[in-house]
């Protein structure tokens, strides 16, 4: 079995269900956390459970020369009802707010049309009761689409 389906089989055995969504995502941070972390990993949702990893990654430039610096696994979950709000937004305006530079409620919407393609976007999950955190997805798309299902589900 290869790897990414051994990941599969070991998470889903884990947390007790099947994997619904899996992209590569890279997580910027958490509103006000002080500096983005931009962190790389799966995000992954079982359940109603979003499920974030990283791995350790080892750059072997870095470890020729002696400077590797001490990993520290970075992983968390949080519940689709949590979010309260999905936007697309602009990176450098996550990133300001990560940094404590911008509010996480004066963000706009990441422009449409001819002017959104001179600008990078991530998503902005604004959390019930806890500040907002910050992604950039491989599949942003795939990921939009099942929260606004999850989130338009009648209850």
């Amino acid at each position: 079995m290869d790897e990414a389906a051994e990941f599969k089989k070991e998470r889903e055995e884990m947390f007790g269900g099947k994997i619904r969504f899996m992209s590569y995502a890279r997580y910027i941070g958490e509103a006000g956390g002080a500096r983005p972390l931009n962190i790389g990993g799966l995000l992954f949702v079982i359940n109603d459970t979003i499920h974030f990893e990283d791995f350790e990654s080892q750059n072997a430039l870095m470890s020729l020369m002696g400077q590797n610096k001490k990993y520290s696994k970075t992983e968390f979950s949080l519940e689709l009802d949590d979010i309260s709000v999905l936007k697309e937004i602009r990176e450098k305006h996550a990133s300001e707010c990560v940094s404590g530079m911008l509010p996480e409620d004066e963000i706009l919407n990441a422009p449409g049309g001819l002017t959104g393609l001179f600008f990078k976007s991530v998503i902005q999950l604004l959390l019930k009761g806890k500040p907002s955190i910050f992604f950039d997805f491989l599949d942003k798309e795939g990921f939009k689409n099942l929260v606004n299902e999850y989130m338009l589900r009648p209850e």
